[in-house]
């Protein structure tokens, strides 16, 4: 049993240990590397914005009655590209050219609020849409935010 999680503690290891190593949102995103899902932590540049969305009940198909949310978006400098992790539940496709994330703050958004529609640097873990309030396909789990 303990060479078991110690052979998975390693394999998870080295599976950042590549992503980190691939990790190149600062610099050349767009140059073939493909960013890992979490539990890596990547670095991507961007311009922070929100976006106007429905939301419940019915996420857009009554328009009239369904609420709208405004989520912050990550709009990338250059398009990425994620590889699926096969031994995830949630995180299982590969994507392509994506130019959008849709950013989860830990921290209240008045934090955040001074960076609005300005380049910045986020810090986090990226993962794959799964429920309805999640609007893009990407999404990350922020840690840091700073200015560029």
């Amino acid at each position: 049993m303990k060479t078991l999680a110690l052979l998975l503690s390693l394999q998870l290891m080295n599976s950042c240990i590549l992503g980190k190593a691939q990790e190149s949102g600062l610099s050349e995103s767009g140059g073939g590397s493909r960013l890992c899902y979490e539990p890596c932590v990547v670095k991507l540049t961007g311009q922070l914005v929100t976006a106007e969305e429905f939301g419940p009940p019915n996420f857009g198909e009554n328009p009239d009655t369904d609420s709208k949310v405004v989520i912050y978006l990550l709009k990338l400098q250059k398009p990425i590209s994620v590889r699926n992790d096969p031994q995830s539940r949630i995180n299982v496709d590969s994507l392509e050219n994506v130019k959008e994330i849709q950013l989860e703050f830990s921290r209240p958004l008045q934090d955040y609020r001074r960076f609005l529609k300005k380049n910045i640097i986020v810090r986090g873990k990226l993962f794959e849409a799964h429920t309805g309030h999640h609007y893009r396909k990407v999404l990350m789990s922020v840690d840091h935010i700073e200015g560029l």
